[in-house]
């Protein structure tokens, strides 16, 4: 059966084709094809050392109009964001600081499946008081990792889409920054937030991928401020190792693709063996925060990378989430 597939942009309003709109898949890959892997990791010789131990901030993108990668382009949009970020500065930022000068890169190592867009990075520096060098002050990367594209073939040509970019920075710049690609690619932005099954998905798929990783405790944060005066989160910290063991047991450990039946055995057989032991009864909560040593995130949309081993679940999974999101607004 196929539906219309509306995509929303905020001056266009919204435009249909006959694609059939996937359903959120029931199984979810855990690793990247090794060959795809290895030829990534190929091209990017620091590890993805630029994306790791910075904590993100996560927005949702619909498709971008009239977006281009080529190197004309992007120096082009550079000159623009420049301009921005200059007209905006009295209002919004340091008056007394200097100017802000941007760069627009496509980011090589995060191109897993052919359909996959290359990430593209931007970079805003600031010229240092001392005249000598620039530091960042804002990075941006416009992701798309494993997702099916929304955008229906005979319009491919002229939308591009990027279902997370992921910010660091301040929060004057972030908005400058957002503001001017909803304006120059007539697409909409918002936080993306996750809700408690994404965070089960990735606490539970994560876990699965401990070995080789194992540095700190696996964390599972519960938010109980509506139900607690005074208490707003309830922690369990388990030792990964017996995380990792916990997986393997119930699940197997050659497992590529994970699915639903997966990951809740998983969640089921933690939260059973803490409401034991704790009597609380964890099945009841929702998840505010997971911790790994692949990743932390929060359902707020922050994410924490840690392991570049494991950079595609992660990624992939945080795509996944903001694509599933678009596609049931799309459908209303």
């Amino acid at each position: 059966m196929a539906w219309s597939t509306p995509i929303y942009t905020p001056a266009s309003g919204k435009f249909c084709s006959s694609t059939r709109i996937p359903r959120t898949p029931q199984s979810r890959r855990l690793i990247a094809p090794r060959d795809t892997f290895i030829r990534q990791r190929e091209v990017t010789e620091d590890g993805y050392r630029g994306l790791l131990k910075k904590t993100w901030i996560l927005y949702s993108l619909s498709p971008l109009y009239n977006f281009k990668t080529d190197t004309v382009s992007l120096k082009k949009y550079a000159r623009s964001l420049d301009n921005a970020f200059s007209s905006e500065r009295r209002p919004t930022l340091e008056e007394s600081g200097p100017p802000e000068k941007c760069e627009f890169n496509v980011y090589e190592g995060l191109k897993f499946h052919e359909s996959d867009n290359d990430a593209l990075q931007i970079q805003v520096k600031e010229e240092n008081v001392s005249g000598r060098g620039s530091t960042i002050v804002l990075t941006a990367l416009f992701l798309c990792v494993n997702v099916d594209n929304v955008v229906p073939d005979n319009l491919s040509s002229h939308f591009r889409y990027y279902p997370v970019i992921m910010v660091t920075g301040t929060k004057s710049r972030t908005e400058v920054l957002l503001n001017w690609i909803e304006r120059h690619f007539d697409c909409h932005s918002s936080p993306l937030t996750f809700n408690n099954a994404d965070m089960q998905w990735m606490l539970a798929c994560w876990c699965s991928q401990l070995e080789g990783t194992i540095t700190m405790p696996v964390l599972l944060r519960y938010s109980v401020s509506e139900f607690c005066d005074g208490i707003s989160t309830i922690d369990i910290r388990c030792e990964a190792p017996f995380c990792k063991e916990l997986w393997d047991r119930l699940n197997g450990k050659e497992k590529v693709e994970a699915d639903a039946e997966d990951v809740n055995r998983f969640v089921k057989a933690i939260e059973s063996h803490h409401e034991y032991a704790m009597k609380i009864l964890f099945s009841k909560l929702n998840l505010s925060e997971v911790g790994t040593s692949v990743a932390y995130v929060s359902k707020m949309g922050k994410l924490k990378l840690f392991s570049s081993e494991n950079i595609y679940m992660a990624l992939s999974f945080v795509c996944v989430a903001a694509q599933n999101r678009f596609q049931q607004l799309a459908r209303h």
